[in-house]
């Protein structure tokens, strides 16, 4: 295809999206196919324009189930979190293996049995220091009544966890937290701690910890406060654990 041909092609089927600023709070969008189209539009100096098929449409976040969730600051930290947690991973020379968390790769666990047994599975797999199941979280370290530092983990993921290890996967899985800055909504870096599933079940009952009620983006759950000092820092409860399974 001559380069002439080409443009011509591309000038067929690539027209212009408009983003264009209604009033102070609201956007509208349209598609141009050619320029006297795109003159026929309000367009100001503040309108967003690209060109490209007309299939390459932008969307509203809040009509994507794709991108809606990026718009809650737990969600997006969640993801800086697991990042961070693999870079620091990679200069102790682990080897982690990401899992799928969607339900089609749940039916394997699922269809297992007759019964229903709520489950969860953590963001990785520690390949070479005794296959352990991890899960990255980032989450405000507060202080409860008694001046302890805490982190908040929500009930119903802890008895998921317990039941995958317990019943299916027979692998320990292991709480991987880091402290949340209010400020940038980031992880902090040297703010690791980690906990197993089993040794939060026991401080649970040691604690007596009650559990709280939350609600968060119109869900509603409950939470147990986790005293930090119950967790080990870094990387130290892999070894400690590796170090015991030999």
């Amino acid at each position: 295809m001559g380069l002439k041909i080409y443009n011509l092609y591309l000038k067929e089927i690539m027209g212009f999206h408009v983003i264009l600023k209604h009033n102070s709070n609201e956007i509208k969008y349209a598609y141009a196919q050619d320029e006297i189209e795109l003159a026929k539009l309000p367009i100001s100096i503040d309108s967003i324009i690209y060109q490209g098929e007309e299939r390459w449409r932008p969307m509203l976040v809040k009509d994507s189930s794709q991108y809606k969730r990026f718009s809650k600051p737990s969600y997006r930290v969640g993801i800086l979190a697991q990042e961070l947690f693999k870079k620091q991973a990679l200069k102790k020379e682990y080897i982690l293996e990401e899992l799928n968390q969607d339900q089609e790769s749940m039916k394997a666990y699922t269809n297992a049995t007759k019964e229903y047994i709520p489950i969860k599975r953590g963001d990785f797999l520690l390949r070479n220091a005794g296959n352990y199941e991890i899960d990255v979280k980032c989450r405000f370290f507060i202080e409860n009544k008694k001046g302890q530092t805490c982190f908040e983990f929500n009930v119903d993921h802890l008895e998921r966890h317990l039941n995958m290890w317990k019943k299916f996967t027979k692998t320990p899985v292991i709480i991987a937290v880091y402290d949340r800055d209010k400020i940038n909504n980031s992880p902090r870096e040297e703010s690791l701690h980690m906990i197993d599933v089993e040794h939060m079940k026991n401080i649970v009952k040691k604690h007596n910890l009650k559990k709280m009620p939350r609600k968060n983006n119109g869900e509603r759950y409950q939470v147990y406060q986790i005293p930090v000092d119950e967790t080990m820092k870094e990387f130290d409860l892999i070894s400690y654990l590796f170090k015991k399974k030999k």
